[in-house]
């Protein structure tokens, strides 16, 4: 409700983009060039009350954010659900693995790639090379529905 009060869509979708286009002539301005992205979060304050704290911080480069908004164009169109996510060393050995890779492939086998009508509808799509990562694996997993998503994410 916070997120999306009033008429129009989100407000902070608003503000972020009005604060976007004003950072981005001052840093231009500045003479930098290229891509940017701002950290910014929702908080809840003492009393209870949310508030949007924007900007937390200006990043002068490509951010996961750009990963994210170019991943959705391929991949989260026709109503499927994407979860981004980075697979660590300590979160494969909780899910009792351990490397990563495992992780990615019990995954794998879970959520299988489907490629229908020129689009990836379904799968797991690992973003830096699993068998080289040492710390992390960043993945996409897209699926048809958010419980199917969830069922094949399950870590046991």
């Amino acid at each position: 409700a916070f997120l999306y009060r009033g008429k129009g869509g989100s407000w902070v979708q608003a503000a972020l983009e009005t604060l976007s286009r004003h950072l981005a002539s001052h840093i231009a301005g500045q003479g930098f060039r290229g891509r940017a992205g701002i950290d910014a979060m929702v908080v809840q304050l003492p009393c209870g009350a949310l508030k949007l704290r924007a900007p937390l911080e200006l990043n002068p480069r490509a951010t996961m954010g750009h990963v994210a908004l170019a991943a959705a164009k391929p991949f989260l169109g026709g109503g499927r659900i994407g979860f981004w996510t980075l697979i660590t060393s300590p979160f494969a050995r909780t899910a009792g693995c351990t490397h990563p890779r495992e992780v990615v492939d019990l995954w794998e086998k879970r959520l299988p790639r489907k490629f229908l009508g020129g689009q990836w509808v379904q799968g797991i799509f690992p973003v830096n090379e699993v068998e080289k990562a040492k710390t992390a694996v960043g993945v996409l997993a897209v699926a048809p529905s958010r419980d199917c998503l969830l069922k094949s994410l399950k870590i046991d």
